[in-house]
Order: C-alpha cells, then structure tokens, then sequence
C-alpha cells in the first residue's frame, strides 16, 4: 500500500497533454490542463507524503 500510494498524487494531466500538443489538437487547452495539474500535485504530493509518513510510523 505505501508503495502504490504515490501514484496516486502525481499529476495525472501530463501524459494526455503531451500527446495533445504533439498531435496538434486542443493545444491551448492541453497546456492550460498541464499547468493546473502541475499547480495541484504540489499539495496532493506533499499531503501524499505526509499520509505515507503516518502510514509508516
């Protein structure tokens, strides 16, 4: 469980926005979701840790 949770808090918009832009479609909105994502994983990550801290304390 601890080394599956991780996943779970990282930016999941990333890889979608990546093949977006490189096919040339929603390429403004693909960058628009790959900044929000990238804002959002710096809380979900550092509270990711933090559960994992308790989890393994």
């Amino acid at each position: 469980m601890a080394q599956t949770f991780p996943l779970g808090v990282l930016p999941t918009a990333t890889e979608v926005s990546a093949i977006a832009v490189s096919r040339n479609i929603y390429r403004e909105s693909a960058a628009g979701g790959t900044i929000v994502s990238a804002i959002a994983s710096i809380f979900t990550i550092a509270a990711g840790v933090a559960v994992a801290l308790v989890m393994t304390a």
